[in-house]
């Protein structure tokens, strides 16, 4: 009965560690077939990102220097829109 008993036992032991082994080489899989290719994609999409945003950005702060240098054309001292109250 005892050799029963540990037969079964070895069984379990072996069936436990094989599952063990099939998922962790399943999660090896799964990682080079699935997550790799996300975070490289994921890197690639967020440099686009910041790509975009720093163009934005840059196109903004033309825009800006744009309207500052128009805004002293018209109304600096000799803009068409200058303070009248001034010294002419």
């Amino acid at each position: 009965m005892n050799v029963f008993w540990a037969e079964c036992y070895e069984g379990s032991k072996t069936a436990v560690h094989r599952r063990n082994r099939e998922m962790g080489e399943s999660k090896l899989r799964f990682q080079s077939q699935i997550m790799a290719p996300f975070r490289l994609r994921q890197a690639e999409d967020t440099a686009r990102y910041n790509n975009l945003v720093n163009q934005q950005r840059n196109q903004e702060l033309l825009v800006l220097r744009k309207w500052r240098h128009l805004k002293q054309f018209f109304i600096g001292p000799r803009g068409a829109w200058r303070s009248r109250g001034a010294a002419a």
